[in-house]
Order: C-alpha cells, then structure tokens, then sequence
C-alpha cells in the first residue's frame, strides 16, 4: 500500500516507463506534471463511487436567516464535503453553493468526504488512482495516444475492480439506492481524463 501521494504518483509513472520523482517541488515535467494533477485526478475518482473510506456524517450549522425561496433552512456544507448523500431526517434537500437547503431545524448529513490522506485509501483505490494519473500523464511524458488508451482501458479495469470490492461492505438500503444510481451513471457515463 502506497504511504504518500508521491508513491502513487511514482506508481503512475512507472507504468509509463518514466522515472520516479523525490518531491512535487522538483523542476521536471513529472514533477510538475503530479504536482498539477494529483488532486485534480484524486476529486474525480471519490466523485464516480460512494467509497466507504470516504464516507463521514457531520451536524450541520444552521446558516441565520431562511432561503428566500423553496425551503425553510439552510445548512453550511463541511469543507470537505464533495458529495452529499443523506440526512438522518431523510427529507428533500437541495445543495446550492456551499450550503445545504431543506425543510427542517437541523441536520446531520453523511457525505463522501475530500479524503487527502492515503492512509485512508483501499488499495484497489490507489491502483486505480495510479492507472488514471498514468492515463492522464501519457500523453504529456511520451507523446503517445495510443498509450494514454492503453492506460485509460487499464485504469477503466482498475475502477471496475475497486468499485466490486468497495461495494462487499454492507450499507442501509437507502444508501445502496444511492450507490446504485452513481454506479449506472459511471457505468455508461465512464471517468472523465479530460
């Protein structure tokens, strides 16, 4: 299991046949290259799947002062929030900006969280972070369409994977419906290396 974002980066790379890198902070074109699109890359795979590594559940602050229309409260999304999921009301919500609208008082939320730490991640996770990194790299480091093909099939396999393994662990029937929506649209939709 990778211990830092420069592993799995060096983990992209070496699956191109480019040469590992000590730090972001270096003056090559991988370097540069990780630095520019770790993050990027990492945000959009947690957005294609509810990993249970990135779930967390957080009380809300209630934000003074109505919605001007539509609900009767809104709530102030946790920094890390990239997705939310469900209330422990289990009424409608509406995000809008950073902010959660809804007809209620209060809220807990659970939500997939911004998870910068690769403690945290599954291994299968990592790997398929690598392959898409590796994708997203190809054409930069070796001029290569067919290469950032192969790594894009590759990486495709890898979240498939993942997402199999990810999916074993138990959920509330509310919360595989939610599981189940992203992973069809995933599915025909595929991740994006744009």
């Amino acid at each position: 299991m990778a211990t830092s974002k420069i592993d799995i980066c060096n983990s992209a790379l070496s699956k191109l046949g480019v040469e590992a890198i000590a730090s972001f902070a270096e003056t090559s074109k991988a370097a540069k290259l990780c630095n520019l699109q770790y993050d990027k890359v990492r945000k959009k795979l947690l957005r294609s799947h509810l990993w249970n590594f990135a779930i967390k559940r957080s009380t809300l602050a209630l934000i003074s002062g109505a919605p001007l229309f539509g609900y009767s409260a809104a709530f102030q999304l946790p920094s890390d929030c990239i997705i939310p999921l469900t209330t422990n009301q289990d009424i409608d919500f509406e995000e809008e900006g950073k902010t959660l609208l809804m007809n209620s008082a209060s809220c807990i939320l659970q939500y997939i969280s911004d998870i910068t730490d690769v403690s945290f991640f599954d291994v299968a996770f990592e790997e398929a972070l690598a392959y898409l990194l590796a994708a997203e790299f190809a054409y930069p480091l070796k001029q290569s369409n067919t290469l950032r093909e192969s790594m894009t099939a590759s990486a495709n396999m890898e979240i498939r994977n993942a997402r199999f393994y990810d999916a074993k662990v138990g959920r509330t029937n509310d919360t595989k419906k939610l599981q189940e929506d992203v992973w069809l649209n995933s599915r025909y939709s595929g991740v994006d290396n744009d």
